[in-house]
């Protein structure tokens, strides 16, 4: 099942932010395949790529994960190149890059249908929040958007909207699960272990 996290850390106030929110990341993803980050990452990233390109020759190793990441974005009708509005960068944003290329999450904004361009997101001046999904979880995305900025909702923040569809991916996993169930049946159980038998033989 997919498991959401809103990012509610101050990365202004917490020293080591990006460590303990990549800590929290690790431990669930023990747990979840399908993880979804969003909120204020305090963090400009650019247009710069958050995953890590490889460039393979015959002889190499192939890290199948970036191979996935690279050839399939397309497959979800997703820019392997992110656009953005802002091309300014902090600190803040290389950490946040480094921590997705760390962990094969990809950020959403300025890749998916409904944001293609990457929108501002604070102040109609910068990127810094988003929406951060593990490879797995792509296949449940539909689109996504920036709306108008109001006051009603927030200080500075425009709203975002993520629109998902679990319908086919909830399906595959539920057709998994009763393979697994017929496949259970058909093991034959251990017999329990009879003390008096043993004893008398």
């Amino acid at each position: 099942m997919p498991f959401f996290s809103n990012c509610a850390i101050d990365f202004y106030k917490v020293p080591d932010a990006f460590n303990e929110l990549e800590q929290e990341f690790l431990k669930f993803s023990v747990e979840y395949k399908y993880i979804l980050l969003n909120g204020d990452f305090n963090s400009r990233t650019s247009r710069d790529v958050e995953y890590i390109e490889t460039v393979h020759s015959q002889h190499d190793i192939v890290d199948t994960d970036n191979v996935d990441i690279l050839n399939n974005l397309e497959l979800y009708d997703m820019s392997k190149v992110r656009c953005s509005m802002d091309t300014s960068k902090n600190s803040y944003g290389n950490m946040l890059l480094e921590m997705c290329k760390n962990n094969n999450i990809i950020i959403l904004n300025g890749r998916v249908n409904g944001d293609k361009e990457g929108k501002f997101t604070c102040r109609q001046a910068s990127v810094v929040d988003y929406f951060i999904c593990t490879y797995d979880f792509l296949c449940f995305v539909v689109n996504m958007y920036v709306q108008d900025f109001s006051k009603l909702f927030s200080d500075v923040h425009s709203p975002l909207i993520l629109s998902l569809n679990f319908k086919d991916g909830i399906e595959e996993d539920v057709h998994i699960a009763e393979n697994s169930v017929e496949n259970a049946r058909e093991v034959k159980r251990v017999q329990k272990w009879d003390v008096e038998k043993k004893m008398n033989s």
